[in-house]
Protein backbone atom coordinates (compact mmCIF):
# COMPACT_ATOMS: atom_id res chain seq x y z
CA UNK A 1 0.00 0.00 0.00
CA UNK A 2 1.37 3.26 -1.05
CA UNK A 3 1.69 5.94 1.57
CA UNK A 4 -0.52 9.36 0.70
CA UNK A 5 1.71 12.21 -0.15
CA UNK A 6 1.59 14.42 2.88
CA UNK A 7 3.19 17.51 0.90
CA UNK A 8 0.67 17.75 -1.30
CA UNK A 9 -2.18 16.57 1.00
CA UNK A 10 -0.74 19.91 2.40
CA UNK A 11 -0.51 22.19 -0.51
CA UNK A 12 -4.17 21.47 -1.61
CA UNK A 13 -5.13 22.06 1.99
CA UNK A 14 -3.69 25.11 2.26
CA UNK A 15 -4.56 26.48 -1.30
CA UNK A 16 -8.33 25.15 0.28
CA UNK A 17 -7.59 27.76 3.74
CA UNK A 18 -7.12 30.68 1.10
CA UNK A 19 -10.88 30.07 -0.75
CA UNK A 20 -12.47 29.86 2.75
CA UNK A 21 -10.96 32.61 3.90
CA UNK A 22 -11.77 34.64 0.90
CA UNK A 23 -15.33 33.45 1.17
CA UNK A 24 -16.02 33.44 4.73
CA UNK A 25 -13.67 36.15 6.07
CA UNK A 26 -13.25 38.77 3.42
CA UNK A 27 -12.48 41.74 5.76
CA UNK A 28 -9.78 39.73 7.53
CA UNK A 29 -8.59 37.40 5.03
CA UNK A 30 -4.86 37.77 5.59
CA UNK A 31 -5.57 37.12 9.20
CA UNK A 32 -7.90 34.08 8.78
CA UNK A 33 -5.22 32.54 5.86
CA UNK A 34 -2.30 33.03 8.58
CA UNK A 35 -4.42 31.13 10.94
CA UNK A 36 -6.24 28.17 8.57
CA UNK A 37 -2.66 27.38 7.21
CA UNK A 38 -0.60 27.69 10.57
CA UNK A 39 -3.68 24.92 11.92
CA UNK A 40 -2.81 22.42 8.78
CA UNK A 41 0.93 23.04 9.99
CA UNK A 42 0.53 21.65 13.23
CA UNK A 43 -2.09 18.91 12.34
CA UNK A 44 0.66 17.48 9.61
CA UNK A 45 1.11 13.93 11.71
CA UNK A 46 -2.49 13.81 12.18
CA UNK A 47 -3.26 14.45 8.95
CA UNK A 48 -0.35 11.09 7.84
CA UNK A 49 -1.84 9.08 10.15
CA UNK A 50 -5.49 9.82 9.72
CA UNK A 51 -5.41 9.36 5.77
CA UNK A 52 -3.17 6.00 6.61
CA UNK A 53 -5.90 5.15 8.40
CA UNK A 54 -8.15 5.72 6.37
CA UNK A 55 -6.49 3.82 3.29
CA UNK A 56 -6.28 0.65 5.54
CA UNK A 57 -9.76 0.63 6.81
CA UNK A 58 -8.89 0.97 10.33
CA UNK A 59 -11.46 4.46 10.48
CA UNK A 60 -14.04 4.89 8.24
CA UNK A 61 -15.58 8.91 7.23
CA UNK A 62 -17.70 9.05 10.57
CA UNK A 63 -14.49 8.33 12.70
CA UNK A 64 -12.37 10.73 10.45
CA UNK A 65 -14.75 13.28 11.20
CA UNK A 66 -15.13 12.58 14.71
CA UNK A 67 -11.49 12.89 14.75
CA UNK A 68 -10.93 16.16 13.44
CA UNK A 69 -13.90 17.92 14.88
CA UNK A 70 -12.19 16.45 18.32
CA UNK A 71 -9.19 18.93 17.51
CA UNK A 72 -11.10 22.10 17.10
CA UNK A 73 -10.56 23.29 20.61
CA UNK A 74 -6.51 23.09 19.43
CA UNK A 75 -6.85 25.25 16.51
CA UNK A 76 -5.11 28.53 17.37
CA UNK A 77 -6.84 31.63 15.77
CA UNK A 78 -4.44 34.10 16.95
CA UNK A 79 -4.30 36.29 14.23
CA UNK A 80 -8.07 36.65 13.91
CA UNK A 81 -8.37 37.43 17.80
CA UNK A 82 -6.02 40.23 17.40
CA UNK A 83 -7.54 41.78 14.61
CA UNK A 84 -10.81 41.51 16.64
CA UNK A 85 -13.03 39.05 15.07
CA UNK A 86 -15.85 38.12 16.52
CA UNK A 87 -15.86 34.48 18.04
CA UNK A 88 -18.66 33.51 15.99
CA UNK A 89 -17.32 34.06 12.99
CA UNK A 90 -14.20 32.49 14.36
CA UNK A 91 -16.13 29.49 15.24
CA UNK A 92 -17.49 29.76 11.45
CA UNK A 93 -14.37 30.05 10.33
CA UNK A 94 -12.81 26.94 12.15
CA UNK A 95 -15.98 24.85 11.36
CA UNK A 96 -15.20 25.37 7.51
CA UNK A 97 -12.15 24.26 7.92
CA UNK A 98 -13.07 20.45 9.78
CA UNK A 99 -15.37 20.62 6.72
CA UNK A 100 -12.37 21.18 4.71
CA UNK A 101 -9.96 19.15 6.33
CA UNK A 102 -12.43 16.18 6.24
CA UNK A 103 -13.64 16.33 2.50
CA UNK A 104 -10.21 16.47 1.23
CA UNK A 105 -8.66 13.25 3.00
CA UNK A 106 -11.76 11.41 2.17
CA UNK A 107 -11.26 12.43 -1.87
CA UNK A 108 -7.24 11.10 -1.26
CA UNK A 109 -8.43 7.55 -0.38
Amino acid sequence: MTQIDLQSLTNTLKQGVIDLAKKTLKDYEDQAKADGQQTIDSMKDELETWGEELKSGQIDSDDLKDLIAGQEDLFKMTALEEAGVAAIEIDKFKSGLIELVTNTLLSII
